[in-house]
């Protein structure tokens, strides 16, 4: 064995040895640069998707204030009609407010998965920070399935679905 490392000793000087070890560290550097690089990008983008998530919700909000707007003129023209109508608009006061709370029901559980995948995000540039490359990817993964799910509640909220 000690002739062995002798060998290898006088085949190889302790500078080719510290050369190889650099060599090896700088291409590690890089690839872990790369990969931040592209952590950094997909979380950019998961930001972006969130932003329009947002834009989104937004509007839908817009869209809930002015339908009450229009059921409250909806309401006086009722008032306005003959007592013979009373079943009717009991009835479709009924059916709004079901509708009603059934829409900031899912508001408010699309909120929670916005700051579900506002956390999500948050961990994974923690993950990148501290080049975790076993967990990093699993996370990217699980935020775009929580991406894909907001995305079917939001849709479905729309009436698109």
């Amino acid at each position: 064995m000690e002739n062995f490392m002798d060998k290898l000793a006088e085949k190889f000087s302790p500078q080719d040895i510290i050369k190889a070890n650099s060599q090896a560290e700088v291409a590690e550097a890089q690839r872990i640069k790369k990969e931040a690089e592209h952590y950094r990008k997909e979380i950019e983008e998961l930001r972006r998707h969130a932003a329009s998530y947002s834009q989104q919700l937004e509007q839908l909000e817009e869209l809930m204030e002015t339908s009450r707007d229009y059921s409250e003129e909806f309401d006086k023209i009722i008032n306005k009609m003959d007592e013979s109508d009373t079943k009717t608009h009991d009835v479709g006061v009924q059916i709004y407010r079901n509708v009603q709370a059934i829409v900031d029901k899912n508001r408010e559980k699309v909120e929670e998965e916005i700051n579900e995948v506002n956390k999500k995000m948050e961990t994974v540039l923690d993950i990148v920070e501290y080049k975790n490359n076993a967990v990093g990817p699993l996370l990217i993964i699980i935020l775009l399935i929580v991406l894909a799910d907001l995305i079917f509640n939001v849709l479905r909220i729309v009436g698109v679905i």
